[in-house]
């Protein structure tokens, strides 16, 4: 057997402790995790309880991390930036992006992109045509003057960014 392991990659949740002008970011952070508040409101020292009557204490710039079984441990704050990474966050609802594509003759078709990456457009709303791609890029081949508009992007003008053109 071997004598070397890896950690087996896990998302948990951490905090980190902050110093606060009254308080309230100690107290909000203690009640997360069921221990208490001792410090000064700038200075506050987070104390976890532990099942063997011993106490882990968490200072401004440590991180209080929460693994998979709901238990709570101290991690100083250059070890937790040397072993963390923010998780990926992925979306509550759905899996595809929505995108409207805007075609040269001036018709507006609804599509969507995928996580991998393929792209689909409705052509027919009513029969229920659609062309597909294995990107949006490719999408666009296909679709000369064509060009893509993604919900939620602003551009300088206050407009939203339309982008992809397939002239370009």
């Amino acid at each position: 057997m071997s004598d070397r392991f890896r950690i087996r990659p896990a998302t948990v949740e951490a905090r980190q402790v902050q110093g606060s002008n009254d308080g309230s970011a100690a107290l909000e952070l203690a009640t997360w995790c069921g221990g208490w508040c001792a410090g000064a409101h700038r200075e506050p020292k987070i104390v976890l309880p532990a099942e063997d009557e011993s106490h882990s204490v968490a200072r401004v710039g440590d991180w209080i991390v929460k693994d998979g079984g709901g238990r709570f441990s101290v991690v100083r704050g250059d070890v937790f930036a040397e072993a963390y990474e923010p998780a990926i966050q992925q979306p509550l609802h759905g899996f595809t992006r929505g995108f409207r594509l805007h075609t040269a003759d001036g018709k507006v078709l609804d599509g969507a992109q995928f996580p991998s990456s393929r792209a689909v457009v409705v052509d027919d709303q009513e029969w229920g045509l659609a062309t597909a791609a294995v990107s949006v890029e490719e999408l666009l081949k296909g679709l000369h003057g064509a060009r893509i508009e993604w919900p939620g992007e602003q551009g300088g003008d206050g407009a939203e960014d339309v982008v992809g053109d397939a002239d370009a």
